[in-house]
Order: C-alpha cells, then structure tokens, then sequence
C-alpha cells in the first residue's frame, strides 16, 4: 500500500514540479541561463527585506497590543514609528547594496 501511495506522491510531486515551472525551463533552454540572471539577482536582493518585514510584526504587535490595554497611545505610536523606521532602514540598506553592486559589476546589469 505504501509503496502505491509514495508512487503517486512522486508522480505528483514532479508533474506539479514541471507544470508550474514550464516556462522556465523552456526559457533556459532556448536563451540559456542568462536569461534569468537580471531576476534572480532582483530576488536574491528583495530576500532580505521580505523576510524583515515579515518578522517585524511578530515583535512589534504583542508590543502594541500591551502597549494600547495600558492606554499608552503614545507608546504605541512610538512602536509603529519605530517599525517604519526598521522597515525603511532594511529597504534602503538593499537599494544601496544593489545599487552598490551594479556599480561595482556593470556588467550584471
């Protein structure tokens, strides 16, 4: 029975696997890999500031939330300042590592 069953998730796996990343590897077939280098370096440097944002809210919410049951309006603003601070700082760090690295390795562009 398991033998079956692990069958099928294989089969599945890879068919889902090859369905939704089809035009990709028809891309790189046809242009290579270049093709998806300007991308990848995109994603590669948008990582970084995903996974912050992500995270920040984890921390800042429970902040908030104790801030607002003791009525500190004020704390609690300071804590949304404090993650737009946080939030701008890891963006404006990844632009400058891009524009950094473009400048240092024109050709990436």
């Amino acid at each position: 029975m398991w033998r079956d069953v692990t069958r099928w998730s294989l089969l599945g796996v890879v068919l889902t696997e090859l369905t939704v990343n089809a035009h990709a590897y028809f891309v790189t077939f046809i242009s290579g890999p270049k093709a998806f280098g300007l991308l990848a370096l995109g994603a590669l440097f948008m990582r970084p500031a995903s996974l912050v944002l992500s995270a920040l809210p984890d921390i800042d919410q429970p902040l908030m939330t104790r801030r607002l049951a003791q009525g500190d309006i004020k704390g609690a603003w300071r804590v949304v300042n404090e993650f737009r601070t946080a939030a701008a700082a890891v963006l404006a760090g990844t632009i400058l590592l891009a524009v950094a690295l473009v400048n240092y390795y024109p050709d990436l562009s």
